[in-house]
């Protein structure tokens, strides 16, 4: 009898069922929470806690320059900022200050800064 080289049609189904499955663990990885996700959360807080800390460094020179956040749209590229000041109480008032990309933040008189998620709570 003559020797038949070859593969087997149990080698052949069972490299079927383990690329079935390790087809299914990717795709359910990559989809829902998985990794697409997860890569765009890392993104939007990199965003966000970049614009935080540009705010900051502009808050921090208009007080040691000035004292008050009068001058503060001074201090933030127009290309990437708008600002507006809105009244509170009597003379208590705090600057609203969004991105290009629309997040937003509230700056308080005496320098704290709170992000302001979509719903419009502050976090």
């Amino acid at each position: 009898m003559k020797k038949q080289d070859g593969i087997t049609l149990v080698a052949l189904i069972t490299t079927i069922i383990v690329l079935v499955i390790l087809a299914g663990i990717t795709i359910k990885n990559i989809k829902g929470d998985g990794t697409i996700r997860r890569a765009e959360n890392t993104a939007t807080t990199y965003d966000i806690t970049t614009a935080e800390a540009d705010l900051k460094m502009a808050v921090t020179q208009c007080y040691s320059l000035y004292g008050n956040l009068d001058n503060l749209a001074n201090f933030l590229d127009n290309n990437i900022w708008t600002l507006e000041k809105v009244l509170v109480t009597g003379s208590d008032y705090l600057y609203k200050a969004t991105t290009k990309d629309g997040y937003s933040f509230n700056v308080k008189n005496d320098g704290t800064i709170e992000f302001e998620n979509n719903s419009g709570s502050l976090t």
